[in-house]
Parts: C-alpha cells; sequence; structure tokens
C-alpha cells in the first residue's frame, strides 16, 4: 500500500476508535461533567476520579467548589438521564456541613423540576437528618415530587397545621405570614403545591392580607407565589405586571414602586409559566423585556400552561423534557431575620441557556472526527483507483 493509502487508513482508524471511547464516555452517564472534570483533574491530576466519588472529597474547599461546578453542569445539561445522575449526586450534598448552604437552596429554587430528581435523590432529601430543621430542605422536598405521605414528612404536617391552626384562633386578624414560622409556612407551600385543598386557601387567605405597598418590602412572597404553581397565583403575579391595565392587583401610587413589583412578578412568571417570552435563567428581567412579555400577556389566550406543576409518580416517569435554569444566589437578606426563608433568596446564574431535552446542540468534536473519516474514505478510495489504474496498464 503506498504512503497515501497508509496515511488515510491511519486516519480512519484512528477516527473510528476516538468515536468509540467518545460514546462509552457519554453513554456511561457517570462521567464528570465538563466543568467539574475540569476542576477535579487539575486538583487532583488524574482522570480516574469518577461523578460519584465526589462526595467522598476530603477537603472542604475543594468539594464545596466542586459541587457549585456541579450545579453549573446540571442546568446546562441538556439530557434528562445525565442530568437525573448529577442531580442523585448533587443531592448528597445536603448532607454536608460544608456545603449544604449551597447545595440545599438550589433544590428548592425552582429552578429544576421533579423530572430531574430519580427516586434515589428524592429518598437522600427524604432521609437527611436535617430534614426536621430545615425549611430550605422542605421546599426542595416540594421541588422533587417525593411522596408526601412519607413517614419523614407526617411529622412536619402535623406540626405545621397545628401552628396553622393555633394562628388562625388566637390572632385578632387571623392567619398571617409574619405571624407563622419559616417551617410552618414551607410546610404549607408544599402541600398548596401538591394541591392540598386546605393549604391553599390557607395560603391565599395569607396573600389576600397583604397589599401591593406590603408585597414591594416582602419580595419573598413573590416568590412564593410562584412556586405554588396555582393559576389563581399566576393571575395575581400577572396584574402586577400589567400595573394599571384594569387588574385589581396593582394599584400602587409610587412609580417606582409599581415599576419594581413589576419587574419582581415578571421575574418570578418566568418560572411559573412554560414558553414565557422571556426565560427563567436571565439574571433580572430588564426594561426591554417587560415590553415583550406585556404584549405576551395581553394577547395570551387560554388557560396558563403552568411550568412544574405537581405530578403524580406516574405521570412524572412519562414526561420526556424539562425547562431549567441556571441559578446563583444573591448575597443581602439578613441571615438571622426570622420572617426570611433562605430558600425565598433570589437566586440566578450567570449562564443564559434554557436547556430541553428537545433540542440537542451539535458537538464540534465530531464533526471533526467525521471530517477526518471522510477525508480518510476518500483517500482510500483514490489509492485504490489509482493502484488498479496502475496494474491495468
Amino acid at each position: 500500500m503506498s504512503r497515501m493509502g497508509c496515511f488515510s487508513y491511519s486516519i480512519l482508524r484512528t477516527g473510528l476508535i476516538l468515536i468509540f471511547l467518545i460514546s462509552v464516555f457519554h453513554l456511561s452517564g457517570w462521567a464528570i461533567p465538563n466543568r467539574t472534570a475540569r476542576f477535579l483533574q487539575e486538583k487532583f491530576s488524574t482522570d480516574e476520579l469518577k461523578l460519584v466519588d465526589l462526595p467522598d472529597i476530603q477537603e472542604d474547599r475543594l468539594r464545596n467548589k466542586a459541587y457549585r461546578l456541579l450545579w453549573s453542569d446540571i442546568v446546562n445539561t441538556e439530557k434528562l438521564s445525565e442530568r437525573r445522575k448529577m442531580v442523585e449526586v448533587f443531592s448528597h450534598g445536603v448532607n454536608d456541613e460544608a456545603s449544604s448552604s449551597f447545595v440545599a437552596p438550589r433544590l428548592a429554587s425552582q429552578i429544576i423540576d421533579a423530572d430531574s430528581f430519580s427516586d434515589e435523590a428524592k429518598q437522600t432529601l427524604l432521609k437527611s437528618g436535617m430534614l426536621g430543621r430545615s425549611p430550605t430542605l422542605v421546599r426542595a422536598v416540594g421541588i422533587s415530587g417525593a411522596p408526601l405521605d412519607s413517614e419523614e414528612l407526617k411529622m412536619i404536617w402535623a406540626e405545621s397545621e397545628t401552628e396553622v391552626e393555633a394562628h388562625r384562633l388566637d390572632s385578632p386578624t387571623g392567619l398571617s405570614r409574619s405571624n407563622l414560622g419559616s417551617m410552618a409556612w414551607a410546610a404549607l407551600l408544599v402541600r398548596a403545591k401538591a394541591g392540598d385543598e386546605e393549604a391553599i386557601s390557607d395560603f391565599f387567605e395569607i396573600i389576600g392580607k397583604e397589599s401591593p405597598d406590603e408585597l414591594i418590602y416582602e419580595f419573598e412572597l413573590i416568590d412564593d407565589m410562584a412556586y405554588v404553581r396555582h393559576s389563581k397565583a399566576v393571575d395575581m403575579l400577572v396584574g402586577f405586571v400589567l400595573e394599571n391595565d384594569g387588574s385589581p392587583y396593582a394599584k400602587i401610587e409610587d412609580d417606582y414602586m409599581v415599576s419594581s413589583l413589576g419587574f419582581r412578578a415578571a421575574k418570578a412568571l418566568s418560572f411559573a409559566l412554560e414558553e414565557f417570552p422571556v426565560s427563567p435563567s436571565k439574571p433580572k428581567v430588564y426594561p426591554d423585556d417587560m415590553e415583550v412579555i406585556k404584549e405576551y400577556l395581553r394577547n395570551y389566550e387560554g388557560p396558563w400552561r403552568i411550568r412544574g406543576k405537581w405530578k403524580t409518580e406516574e405521570a412524572s416517569r412519562e414526561t420526556e423534557s424539562i425547562t431549567l435554569a441556571s441559578t446563583e444566589i444573591e448575597d443581602g437578606a439578613p441571615a438571622n431575620d426570622p420572617k426570611i426563608d433562605p430558600s425565598s433568596q433570589t437566586i440566578h446564574e450567570e449562564s443564559h441557556a434554557e436547556p430541553s431535552e428537545k433540542k440537542s446542540p451539535s458537538n464540534p468534536w465530531l464533526w471533526l472526527l467525521g471530517a477526518l473519516i471522510l477525508l480518510g474514505g476518500i483517500g482510500l478510495v483514490l489509492v485504490r483507483k489509482k493502484s488498479s489504474s496502475n496494474s491495468d496498464s
């Protein structure tokens, strides 16, 4: 065989081998995602470390950094099966003393929905020793779609209902957000999200007592309206966005206050509604966005398509895709304020991609390998034709 033939054959063989190795790497599902991989390989000088080994890293600082990078990989991973495996590992961080303050709020942040939680991830949350002491973790359970009749939750529900009933009877004004503890409020939100009629009634009784002027200073309640994924709450948020477009929910005198509430409500709607014109991954809603959003809301017809609405376990398995957004916590809410639940702090991330199962970007390495194989194949054909013509002559 000529030198050209040997070279072409070598390219073809190398390309096929590389495609095989890349396929194995991706199909395994347990290879470390891109950003996390680069970080861990740099720190440990090894390619052998697997995603499942992340919780066992001994140094707190490195483990915490790895969890942060893993979250970024989770929200930018488009394949649902791979994202589920990542969330399984990430969920172990709720039991990690050094990383739980980062991990739990992300899982509770309305960024990923129940589709991204495998049964193993749900059980990790339910079995956590922090569950009975962390309102944020209770909210994360509500996001995950874990069964609410689990033994681990029964005590939380009972204590929450007792507290709600006590304030209903003892307070002159009845239920209000200010006289409920963070754990009771989180439990009420989760039950309302799951469709519990009593919890839904209590939620709207409380929200109904908050005037728009008061909501300006209690922005976490705006996010909680999105959390419960209820059409009435969506109607209220839409009213805040449309300001004075005939909505009964937007009677505020101060133009700045109207604007602030409207922008915050628009951000909440990006979490609550499917096919919203602005991606929930954007750190904030900008003035140009608001014009598009208002036009969309004014012209919308039919019932709201609510994102991440509570599903039964069977329906959850049938769902093939999920819309999610990246996140990063803003520092600013007082850490020890009993009225503020850490999970209701605004969370966003610098990534603006909105992954979905339906769309898969091209891989430049596979394109390059394909080109190499094509060139190698063409080279072999030319060499064989040349050899054939030489033998005929």
